[in-house]
């Protein structure tokens, strides 16, 4: 369906306009922006202003990691529900909340320094990532015909890595203009996210479509009773592919483990700044979005497997290096190879889980995959919190380096499991767990 000026609308069922050259894009163009603008808040508010306020700020170190893993908690438990919801009565209604339930959190989280409160804020926080990303990827795929959806996924994730790179760099930025010598602020950031977060719902609110393309508002009958019956066949397809879970649930626990601690350790290691911190993520964040592509047919042409092991040992051996390294430009460096190891195993992991088992089972392990990462995510980050502040040195090891150290461990153990518990694909046939 066209404006009145000839462009599609956003969200609009794709028709004419895809079959010229190019014409795919320009429904997904205004989603992108979102996209974009909408992970440049997360990650000011994830990646730079959360872990230094609350542990430098308001003095809460020890709790930093559960109050970031209530986060990851409510989006993982919330993004099922919502997004069934954006089934039901369209994207646009879920664009819009998300961003100004985060937005509303960025300001309460201000508000308070009990650490129970602080927990209940990223509640929030979390269910409107879990209201927003699930509608916005689905609307791309309202917005784009069956042969340019990849295309179009493609573009947002683009975005999303646009703003991800940008986000710490930015709210690094508007810190370092609201402090003063010996006086550095953490809270500037907040504002900043959550008038992003505004911007982020004012654009959606413009440039979304109200209901669902070709459809009405109204649910089917029993809509949502079959969103939620999912659960019994995906605890089966858990029972089948056991071991996969395992490794997914040990590869994200060192993931986690990282969340709370990354800007920290940076700061107090080498003395940087937030603004500083920023600026060294940028060019590997730029670097690796540029690679995702050529990385990923790299992955196709190794073969699924050994894209899993390789990419997953760099990241281990990466990180058990990190500890070892004498300057933050180093450490640049080494955030360049951990990306480039989880881009090369990402991708090859969540296509290995599709071939495990046959097709009418595919949604099930995915959604068993997601609920293992999902659960050593969140453990993950509330470990690494407490052991990086715990009062002296762990096993002999600085309490600063061990969450580096363990995370890096998890990794390795990752790729040992995948040498005992995968098997080498055989050609033109579906890998399986041993």
């Amino acid at each position: 369906m066209a404006t009145q000026t000839g462009a599609p609308e956003t969200g609009s069922f794709p028709g004419e306009v895809e079959d010229r050259p190019g014409g795919w894009i320009r429904p997904v163009l205004p989603l992108a922006i979102i996209c974009c603008l909408a992970e440049l808040s997360y990650a000011v508010v994830n990646i730079l202003a959360i872990p230094a306020y609350i542990s430098k700020g308001v003095g809460l170190g020890a709790h930093v990691g559960t109050i970031m893993g209530a986060f990851l908690l409510a989006e993982a438990l919330g993004r099922p529900g919502l997004g069934a919801l954006s089934d039901v009565f369209g994207r646009k209604p879920l664009m819009v909340a998300g961003p100004l339930m985060s937005g509303a959190a960025s300001l309460l989280l201000l508000t308070t320094v009990n650490p129970y409160l602080l927990v209940g804020v990223r509640i929030l926080d979390g269910l409107g990532a879990a209201a927003f990303w699930p509608a916005i990827f689905a609307a791309v795929g309202d917005a784009t015909a069956g042969r340019n959806r990849s295309a179009g996924m493609s573009v947002l994730n683009v975005s999303y890595m646009v703003g991800l790179a940008f986000g710490p760099l930015v709210g690094g930025w508007v810190n370092s203009l609201a402090s003063s010598p010996g006086n550095p602020s953490y809270s500037a950031a907040f504002y900043l996210s959550a008038g992003l977060f505004s911007l982020t719902a004012l654009a959606a609110l413009a440039f979304v479509r109200g209901g669902r393309p070709g459809q009405a508002a109204s649910p089917p009958e029993g809509l949502i009773e079959e969103r939620w019956t999912g659960l019994r066949p995906m605890l089966q397809a858990a029972v089948m592919v056991w071991r996969l879970l395992i490794i997914a649930f040990t590869t994200f626990l060192g993931i986690g483990m990282l969340i709370p601690v990354v800007e920290l350790y940076a700061l107090d290691r080498f003395g940087i700044d937030q603004k500083t911190f920023g600026s060294l993520f940028l060019v590997p964040a730029v670097l690796i979005g540029l690679l995702a592509v050529p990385l990923g047919r790299l992955g196709d042409r190794w073969g699924r497997l050994r894209s899993v092991r390789v990419g997953v040992f760099l990241c281990g051996v990466s990180l058990w290096c990190v500890p070892l390294v004498p300057s933050y430009h180093i450490l640049a460096g080494g955030a360049l190879i951990v990306g480039v190891g989880f881009l090369l195993a990402f991708p090859a992991w969540m296509a290995l889980l599709t071939e495990v088992v046959g097709e009418e089972q595919r949604g099930s392990v995915l959604g068993a995959a997601g609920m293992a990462q999902g659960f050593g995510a969140i453990l993950g980050a509330v470990l690494g919190g407490r052991l990086y502040h715990a009062d002296g040195p762990i096993f002999g090891i600085h309490q600063h380096d061990f969450p580096i150290y363990a995370a890096a461990a998890s990794l390795l153990l990752s790729f040992v499991l995948t040498m005992l518990f995968v098997r080498e694909p055989a050609r033109r046939s579906s890998p399986e767990a041993a």
